[in-house]
């Protein structure tokens, strides 16, 4: 059996995961707003970053309460830099420092062929 490693995605990869995920969504964030996400979330999965940005998204929609029914599609507000914000306390990254660490222990003592 192979057991490769692949790395948690450094800042570059980050920064374009989340310009993925909102590919045709309304996104309000600076280039500099958008640096301090993809800074605060070093150590955060794709996956973490996916459940960071459906967190954020949801925040405009809890905002809506019980009018949710009345907005029309496309009449949502973008997603702006203090929903991420509010993300950020709620979704933490997955991986340990120590898993990390371990990994790659493994990877450097077997590597990965």
């Amino acid at each position: 059996m192979k057991r490769i490693y692949i790395p948690l995605p450094d800042a570059e990869a980050r920064r374009s995961i989340i310009k993925h995920l909102f590919k045709g969504q309304k996104l309000e964030l600076t280039s500099q707003q958008l640096g301090r996400v993809v800074s605060q979330t070093d150590g955060y999965s794709a996956s973490d970053l996916t459940a960071l940005c459906k967190e954020a998204s949801m925040v405009a929609i809890r905002e809506l309460g019980s009018d949710i029914a009345r907005v029309r599609r496309g009449r949502l507000r973008p997603v702006r830099n203090d929903d991420f914000a509010e993300a950020l306390k709620v979704i933490k990254p997955s991986v340990n420092t120590s898993a990390l660490q371990t990994f790659d222990d493994f990877t450097r003592d077997f590597g990965t062929q």
